[in-house]
């Protein structure tokens, strides 16, 4: 069973959808979850960043970009589906939200 929405005459997949596809796909029934907890992310990755943008928000923010893509560089073959945690971004202010848009729109 498909589940399709008609927009302008053409058909638009839903997100369930594209997900059976991909684990057809992948045959891997996995997801997995981007919940960047500044502690999480390498020391080497933080280093270059707050070198670059100090011990600010922007540098914390520039930081767990870079590891969110890094995993779904790693990852997006191999895992129908990778989820970015929001609540980890809430905190992190507008460098978080815009991470995060970043991060699902990667």
């Amino acid at each position: 069973m498909s589940f399709n929405i008609k927009i302008s005459e053409r058909k638009i997949k839903m997100a369930f959808d594209r997900l059976i596809e991909n684990i057809v796909k992948t045959q891997n029934p996995s997801v997995v979850g981007l919940d960047p907890k500044l502690d999480y992310v390498p020391e080497y990755i933080k280093e270059k960043k707050f070198k670059k943008y100090g011990k600010t928000l922007k540098g914390a923010a520039k930081a767990i970009w870079e590891f969110n893509k890094t995993i779904i560089d790693e990852i997006h073959d191999i895992c129908p589906a990778i989820k970015p945690q929001a609540a980890y971004y809430e905190n992190r202010r507008n460098y978080g939200s815009l991470r995060n848009r970043t991060s699902w729109s990667y």
